[in-house]
C-alpha cells in the first residue's frame, strides 16, 4: 500500500516579538480499495461538491481553497474520514 506524507514548517514572529516554529504534518495510508494519493486528491473535491449541493458553501465562481468559508468545512469533512494535519508549536529562543 502507498502512503502520503506532507509536512509544512513555518517560522513566525508574533506581535510583541515572540518567535515560534509551527510544524504541521499529515500521514495517510492507502487501503485495499483506494491509494492514499487518490484519497487525498479526490476526497477534498468530492466533499466540496457535496457541500455546494447542500448549500453549505455559498461562494460562487471558481476559487482556490484559501477562503475559510471553503476550506473549514472541507477540512472538517476530511477529518471525519481520518485525513487531517497535526500541528506542533515550538518556541524559538
Amino acid at each position: 500500500r502507498d502512503m502520503v506524507i506532507m509536512q509544512h514548517i513555518f517560522q513566525v514572529t508574533r506581535p510583541g516579538g515572540k518567535r515560534e516554529t509551527i510544524i504541521a504534518r499529515m500521514l495517510d495510508y492507502g487501503d485495499h480499495d483506494y491509494t492514499s494519493i487518490a484519497r487525498t486528491v479526490s476526497l477534498p473535491a468530492a466533499i466540496a461538491v457535496i457541500l455546494i449541493l447542500e448549500g453549505k458553501i455559498k461562494d460562487t465562481g471558481v476559487h482556490i481553497p484559501i477562503k475559510k468559508s471553503i476550506y473549514k468545512p472541507v477540512l472538517s469533512g476530511l477529518a471525519k474520514l481520518g485525513i487531517s494535519m497535526t500541528e506542533t508549536v515550538e518556541d524559538i529562543p
